[in-house]
């Protein structure tokens, strides 16, 4: 998991020096864990800026794209959001998406300041592999949060315990909302000796979706 940002060179000077300010904001861990405090250095120590036309000024504004109310990106931008606001003093909002998908091209375009989103879908949308038609060479890891584990759910009662015996049955395979998915997810099925042919695949908008089907 990673907070990524548009590429700014004030940033990149500031990287090297930002953890110098760790230990003044240690305290703030208590609920959102220690990547929260390396994030505010991060602000702390670059003043920076999401967008071209603040390169030059104060950044008085901050907007965090996320996934949507709710899930685990949305309550981490909005932890990060009311960090820096009431420690920093800059206005920050976090804005909820349908996925990562959607929001990592408005912040190469710099139409919002920072993102959460996943390395894997990071570095294709980076590279302009898979699901990502061209290169978004603007955008830079901030910073890392945390590893995430990837799994797939079922019901209780579906009598399902292992991947093969996702045989036949209906598999969420792609994600609208974080199309890079796909990929990884036949991966999963391939643990069990299965490809995307030997279920019923199905698409969705997003997770919240995805668990009511």
């Amino acid at each position: 998991m990673l907070v990524i940002c548009r590429i700014h060179q004030r940033w990149v000077r500031a990287l090297g020096d930002c953890f110098a300010l760790d230990a003044k904001l240690w305290w703030a861990t208590n609920q959102l864990g220690r990547g929260i405090v390396v994030f505010a250095c991060l602000f702390l120590a670059a003043g920076i800026s999401g967008c071209d036309s603040e390169v030059d000024g104060q950044l008085n504004r901050i907007t965090i794209g996320s996934n949507p109310p709710g899930t685990n990106y949305n309550l981490l931008g909005a932890g990060i959001a009311k960090l820096l606001q009431e420690k920093l003093g800059i206005a920050s909002t976090v804005r909820p998406f349908g996925g990562s998908s959607v929001y990592v091209p408005m912040l190469h375009r710099g139409e919002i300041t920072l993102g959460i989103n996943s390395s894997m879908d990071s570095y294709l949308s980076y590279r302009g592999i898979g699901p990502y038609t061209s290169p978004m060479p603007n955008l830079r890891a901030l910073m890392s949060l945390w590893t995430v584990g990837l799994m797939y759910v079922v019901r209780a009662d579906s009598g399902v315990h292992r991947i093969e015996e996702l045989l036949g049955k209906r598999v969420v395979i792609t994600m609208r909302a974080n199309t890079s998915l796909a990929s990884l997810h036949r991966a999963i099925l391939a643990t069990g000796g299965l490809t995307e042919e030997s279920v019923v695949p199905i698409t969705v908008s997003g997770l919240p979706e995805g668990l009511r089907l």
